[in-house]
This record gives structure tokens, sequence and C-alpha cells, in this order.
């Protein structure tokens, strides 16, 4: 399942990046990589989400401007329109926002061509982030400039909105897993700022921070199965832990003393970066699976690149990057 990554991974070219270096693959654990290929018509792309099929989401662009697209796991590629895909469940089912009438995007789910509006108000504009198997969905309603709230629209009650508890104005859900628990965030600016898990009825579990500096004190990136895989910066440096949800116990991750989390599987693999190098200034896309670590292979040429998301049975993974030539989308196999 995906963070928000979408069309400012189009724009990946203009960071500042540090050298891909190579790491020590460690036994158990081997991935191939392949470039997604472009649709027609376009020069750049990005993906966003993986299904456990290996389908991706994602967006490309070309002289029409950005589209939405499905890369299919037979090698088909669908073109979405205006519809901009977050993440991808079950049955092919998409979930992202489409343009609103008032120029605000809407949170809606595309399934067999047609797009269909989320319900909510949301006088700002609204986006689905995240799918479960079940096809609960997880996402925001902008009330405002400064309102936002984090909800879950339950797969049994098609026309419903959760909303997510939370005393501040500003809220965002990022993933919701198969094990009934969402997390997100609460607070838009330090030090104000928290991360947060809930359940999927609206149900706060616990949340992290804010610390000292105003700073979540653990940072929340992916959650499945009820395992969220995070950063612990509650004891000075940095550590990358595996939680429990519902206990809050943290595990650390073996081999990750430098790592730093993008997803995990329904398993408990992991992909993810790891600072290598005088400085920690090489940045080595990663994954960690079984007590075991390889480095992600990159395509010949490319300049940069990282992983984004991960399919629940840890199978495929997907990552965007970019060469001397344009931003690409990147899909891996792993065994």
């Amino acid at each position: 399942m995906s963070r928000r990554v979408g069309a400012v991974a189009l724009a990946v070219a203009g960071l500042v990046l540090t050298s891909v270096a190579p790491a020590v693959a460690a036994p158990g654990v081997r991935c191939s990589v392949a470039k997604l290929p472009l649709p027609d018509g376009t020069t750049a792309a990005s993906v966003t989400d993986v299904a456990d099929d290996g389908s991706a989401v994602g967006i490309a662009a070309g002289k029409s401007g950005p589209h939405g697209y499905l890369w299919r796991a037979d090698g088909t590629i669908t073109d979405l329109g205006a519809f901009d895909p977050t993440a991808i469940g079950p049955g092919g089912m998409i979930v992202g926002s489409t343009p609103g009438e008032d120029g605000h995007g809407r949170a809606a789910v595309w399934r067999d061509g047609t797009a269909t509006v989320l319900p909510g108000a949301a006088d700002r504009g609204s986006d689905a982030v995240d799918v479960n198997r079940a096809g609960d969905i997880t996402g925001v309603l902008s009330t405002s400039d400064t309102s936002q709230r984090a909800v879950v629209w339950p797969h049994d009650r098609p026309r419903s909105v959760v909303y997510l508890d939370s005393k501040e104005d500003f809220a965002t859900a990022v993933h919701i897993d198969d094990g009934g628990y969402v997390i997100g965030s609460v607070g838009d600016v330090p030090p104000n700022v928290a991360e947060v898990v809930w359940r999927t009825d609206g149900r706060e579990v616990r949340r992290y921070g804010p610390d000292q500096q105003g700073e979540p004190s653990v940072v929340l990136h992916d959650v499945a199965r009820g395992r969220i895989a995070a950063m612990d910066r509650s004891g000075g440096e940095p550590r990358m832990v595996v939680l429990d949800a519902r206990t809050g116990r943290g595990e650390p991750v073996p081999l990750a003393e430098h790592g730093s989390p993008t997803a995990i599987s329904d398993r408990g693999t992991i992909v993810g970066s790891e600072s290598t190098g005088e400085h920690g200034l090489d940045i080595v896309p990663t994954i960690w699976s079984g007590g075991a670590k390889a480095a992600l292979p990159g395509p010949d040429g490319a300049l940069f690149f990282t992983p984004v998301a991960l399919g629940g049975t840890g199978r495929f993974a997907v990552g965007n990057g970019h060469d001397a030539a344009a931003n690409f989308a990147l899909r891996w196999t792993c065994r």
C-alpha cells in the first residue's frame, strides 16, 4: 500500500540526490527489476502502488498532460484519464481522486472504466489514499484551507463515512490494513504534530509525539496485518522498528541499523533505503526479509531510484527513479 506520491514523483529529477551505492546481499532474498513501459504518447511516469499480482497504478505525462494509468500484470496498460490513482485493491479496485466541478479533487473509486465519487462534505476537496482487501478505503476530507478530517469509507456501508477521532483541526490518514488499523498524523505544523494509530471504526489506539522539538517521537510509514514499519526517534538515535499496532511494543529490524522503511508486506518483508558510506551520504534502496537484507537492483543507467510500495505477499514492489533521459517507474519481482 502506498503513501501519497502522485504527480510529485514526476518531479524527482529536481531533487538534490545522493549517489546510489551497492549493498552486500544476504542469502534468502533475491529481486529482479524492470522498467514499466511508457504508455503511448508519454515521456515520463511514476507509480504509487502495486497489487498482489504485480499490477501497478500511477501517472504518466506527455504533451496532453498527466493521466492516471493502470499497468496490469498481463502487460496491458489502461488509461484512466483525469483520475489520479493512489492505491490498488482487490479485483482491480483503484482508489484516488477525480476532478470536481469546483476545481477541487474528489475522493473516488475507479472500477470497470468508471470513477465513482465517495460521499462526505468536503468544501476544499477530498482524496482516497489507500484500500484494504475487504474494500475499506481511507483518506481525507478537507472542509476549509486549515481544516482536514481523516476518514474511512467502510466497504459494507457504501454511502457512509467514519470520521477518525481527533481533537485537532487537521488530521491525515495514509494507510489502512486488513487487521482493522489505520495510521496517519494529526496537526499541520510543529510543535503540534503527532503520528496516530486508529481502528477503522474511528477509535484512536495511541499517538506518538510531539517530542521536545514538536515532532513525532515515532514516524509511522506503513501498516500490514497489525504490524507497523516505523522509525523510532524516542531514544535519541533513530532506529527502524516494527510496532505491534495493538500493544505498541516495538522490535528492531535485523540488519537495519541505518535503514529507513517505506512499506511492509503481510509477511513482514520491508522495502526502504539504507544510508551507507562516509557520513551516510550513499543511499541504497533495500529489502529486508526473513532476517536477511539485500540491495534492490536498478536498471542500467539509473541516476536515482527508490521503492514506494510493496504488495501484500511481498513478491512485488514498485518504485520511481530517473536517468539522463527521463523519470521512470519500476517493478521488482522478489523471491
